[in-house]
């Protein structure tokens, strides 16, 4: 879809399309990447190679949307096991760009997708689903708290769709290297304790 984004006029002409029978809130997840990537290595996954980067900042048709959705998959840390202020540091300057993306169409932005695996290693490439890696579920927990601190108070930010939740209830569990939060304590601590926040307000 990246590539076919750049069709501006076949998008205008859909979500045309789509509010003649839908009333709600129209978006479109728009691929994470600037040029901050470049300050971090190469992902060997070709399927995640830097061309994938950038399209929300080339798509010219965002007016025609009611909020601009990003999926954020942003490579954060070159760090194994990086502390909280390494996660929040390497957020600021993204945090910056998409509050400029935000205020230059003058419309909310969420997070159309976004996740981290429980492995050590998870804020380097987050999207690299297929790697082997050491579990690490403290790391996911680390990650989840990161993106709702650099945030959570940004009146522009509508919120997130995490990837991913299984239909399985037994799915996660301490040793999984999987995306979903589920059955791990850590995780789910951060998750509760941010939308209480977000529920009181």
């Amino acid at each position: 879809m990246v590539t076919a984004s750049a069709h501006s006029a076949n998008y205008i002409s859909l979500v045309g399309q789509v509010r003649k029978y839908y009333s709600g809130t129209v978006t479109y997840s728009a691929n994470w990447g600037t040029k901050l990537q470049s300050v971090l290595p190469p992902c060997n996954d070709k399927s995640l190679s830097s061309s994938w980067g950038g399209e929300i900042d080339n798509i010219n048709w965002i007016n025609a949307l009611d909020i601009i959705g990003l999926d954020a998959y942003y490579y954060l840390t070159n760090e194994q096991n990086p502390s909280m202020q390494d996660l929040m540091n390497a957020w600021d300057p993204i945090v910056s760009h998409i509050r400029n993306i935000s205020e230059y169409w003058n419309k909310s932005v969420i997070f159309t997708e976004i996740g981290y695996r429980s492995i050590e290693g998870a804020s380097i490439h987050p999207g690299w689903w297929n790697n082997s890696a050491v579990s690490n579920i403290t790391q996911q927990a680390a990650c989840y708290q990161a993106v709702f601190e650099s945030f959570i108070n940004q009146s522009w930010w509508e919120g997130i769709h995490w990837w991913s939740w299984s239909t399985n209830p037994l799915a996660g569990g301490q040793g999984d290297t999987d995306f979903t939060p589920q059955n791990k304590q850590p995780t789910l601590d951060i998750l509760q304790h941010y939308y209480s926040i977000i529920s009181d307000n």
